[in-house]
């Protein structure tokens, strides 16, 4: 949430920590699924034309395991998971607010230069401790999926005046979030947002969804101009907006797959390789402003570099997890393993429809606090009370 340089080299320490310590090595049960996609991605990468090229892909392994084993090695009460959510879900609100004061000095900036703020402001938007504001959206994602559990399943404990404060810290947290992720202008993880707020609400109080559609409603009439543009962009686009990049990003992707569907094209050939599939109706010349390095899709975009089967892979761990945590969700009454297992399924969530728009999970970042979320929920269903 603060920096990937400084995750990536404390990760390790962490490893050898809990090695050293020498308790019994635990990972979460969807060991399976993942470890066949990332054996499937590095035989695919073995098999593409220029396997260097793939190894920066290879290397998110790292992440992929050291992040669950990690967590779910190291927090064995539901205390313990508990805590690290809420840590997550703070560094989300801090970087969110930071993010806030980036937008405020973009607003200005773009002003003296005399630009229209959509087109000064559609390609530098706000990115918090991130570089990209797609990897901050992803983040955000998994924040307000954290806090908002918090705010509807947490019931904090001790006094009242504790509790109230504690709540109220939670919503502040949660507004500068959603203020900022709205702010940060990408359709997708709105979208990804929410799906997720959707399955918090229908969990805590189903006919509150009602007021979903009308607190849309409102937010359409009633946003501020910078945020009324983008939601316009979605049904009415202009020349810079990705509708139909997107869309043509989706054709490419499903005749590459059609081509390659057992192993795919190797990891980060995509860009490579773009031009040989791109349909033949696509504009010609291709769009300067069209980013093409990926295909803002992560499940075409992967069964495109790794082959079907690291798909379904895919789709069998986002599957185990859900199931599990569900599963375990719904025999619980315990407050505090109640927000932890309900904020890791609307983080998996809000991610999995996400992936639609956005390869969410190609980011170290985003990919990192899924897991990490996702291993709290494992830790909750089966760790001690307190400890």
């Amino acid at each position: 949430m603060f920096s990937i340089a400084a995750s990536h080299i404390l990760l390790p320490v962490a490893a050898l920590s809990l090695a050293l310590s020498r308790r019994p090595a635990r990972f979460p049960p969807f060991l399976a699924p993942l470890a066949i996609f990332c054996g499937w991605t590095l035989l695919s990468a073995l098999l593409a034309d220029d396997p260097r090229e793939a190894w920066g892909d290879v290397r998110k392994f790292y992440v992929w395991f050291l992040v669950p084993g990690v967590v779910y090695g190291t927090v064995r009460t539901v205390d313990r998971a508990r805590a690290l959510m809420l840590t997550i879900g703070a560094g989300a609100a801090l970087s969110s607010m930071w993010a806030l004061v980036q937008f405020v000095r973009k607003y200005r900036a773009i002003a003296v230069r005399g630009e229209d703020f959509y087109e000064g402001y559609v390609a530098a938007r706000i990115t918090g401790f991130t570089s990209h504001w797609m990897t901050f959206s992803g983040e955000m994602v998994v924040g307000l999926s954290i806090v908002t559990a918090f705010l509807l399943f947490g019931q904090p404990r001790g006094k009242w005046r504790a509790a109230a404060a504690a709540m109220a810290a939670a919503a502040a947290m949660a507004l500068a979030i959603a203020t900022a992720l709205a702010l940060a202008w990408t359709r997708s993880m709105w979208a990804a947002a929410a799906v997720s707020l959707a399955y918090l609400i229908w969990n805590w109080r189903p006919r509150f969804l009602l007021v979903l559609p009308v607190a849309a409603g409102l937010a359409i009439v009633a946003a501020p101009a910078p945020i009324a543009s983008r939601i316009e962009s979605i049904w009415k686009p202009s020349a810079r907006d990705s509708n139909d990049h997107r869309y043509w990003l989706r054709q490419t992707g499903a005749r590459i797959v059609a081509a390659h569907p057992l192993v795919g094209i190797g990891p980060r050939h995509v860009k490579k390789k773009f031009f040989e599939y791109v349909p033949p109706a696509a504009p010609k010349p291709w769009p300067v402003e069209w980013y093409y390095q990926h295909l803002h899709n992560t499940y075409l975009h992967w069964a495109a570099e790794r082959g079907l089967p690291a798909l379904f892979a895919l789709l069998w761990m986002l599957t185990r997890i859900l199931l599990d945590l569900t599963r375990a969700a719904k025999c619980e009454t315990n407050p505090a393993r109640l927000f932890v297992l309900h904020a890791a399924i609307a983080s998996t969530i809000g991610l999995a429809a996400g992936g639609w728009w956005e390869v969410n999970l190609g980011d170290s970042e985003v990919l990192g606090a899924f897991l990490a979320a996702v291993s709290c929920g494992y830790a909750t269903r089966e760790g001690e009370s307190n400890g």
